[in-house]
């Protein structure tokens, strides 16, 4: 049996998903949908970014 904590996990992921699908096809069908690409992978690319630096300053404190 799952426990709750992983269960409220991949509940959590199925309803975000949800939610991102029909809140980029409303924005895709109005800025349109190459658009809404660059400007999500240009997000996406900034928070990888992010969470790097993040992680290496943790490291260093930590080390």
């Amino acid at each position: 049996m799952l426990d709750l904590r992983t269960a409220m996990t991949i509940l959590g992921i199925v309803v975000g998903v949800a939610v991102v699908i029909v809140i980029g096809d409303l924005l895709g069908s109005r800025i349109g949908r190459a658009r809404l690409a660059i400007i999500m992978g240009v997000m996406s690319l900034i928070a990888i970014i992010a969470f790097v630096i993040y992680v290496a300053i943790l490291l260093v404190m930590f080390k």
